[in-house]
């Protein structure tokens, strides 16, 4: 993977004709810009401890399977669609009740801190949600969505980044 090839792979995207590769590079750029306005900085902890409570309560559902199939009838837009409501709710809930309002350093108005956990938390949010895809609809995507994304390097990533930068960026604000 060299810059030569991801210039052709740039190259070859036909706006005209969308994929869902276009779709996810479009919803990590355009999330991860958006994140650090809306979200705003104060609320980092809040935001990853959602993320991964609704990750973890969603594999662990029980009759999953058969839950999906009376609801929304496939297992992959069940596991999505829990995944986001979870999410919002125990993101609301978290934040209205101040449950992770520790006065770190995490919540100073650093800009760079804000632009590396609005990528960290947007790529934990599509690594989790092409995770719950089946194989052969997420082999379907181009090298690049793979090996960032869906390989096992690349979700491990997601999933452990968000939390060595909250423990690195943490600590006392730049003043």
């Amino acid at each position: 993977m060299n810059l030569e090839n991801i210039g052709e792979y740039v190259r070859g995207i036909n706006f005209a004709d969308p994929t869902w590769d276009l779709f996810v590079w479009l919803f990590f750029i355009i999330g991860s810009f958006v994140y650090g306005f809306v979200m705003g900085k104060d609320r980092i902890v809040v935001m990853l401890v959602s993320i991964y409570m609704s990750f973890a309560v969603v594999r662990s559902v029980p009759l999953v399977d058969q839950i999906a199939n009376k609801t929304l009838g496939s297992i992959s837009m069940f596991q999505i669609v829990l995944f986001f409501v979870l999410f919002l709710l125990l993101f609301s809930l978290f934040d209205q009740l101040r449950v992770f309002d520790i006065g770190s350093g995490v919540g100073d108005k650093s800009i760079f801190k804000s632009i590396v956990f609005s990528i960290l938390h947007t790529g934990l949010i599509i690594a989790i949600i092409l995770s719950f895809l089946p194989k052969d609809l997420t082999d379907k995507f181009s090298f690049y969505i793979q090996k960032v994304f869906i390989s096992p390097i690349g979700y491990f990533l997601w999933t452990v980044m968000p939390i060595l930068a909250l423990v690195i960026l943490s600590g006392k604000s730049e003043k």
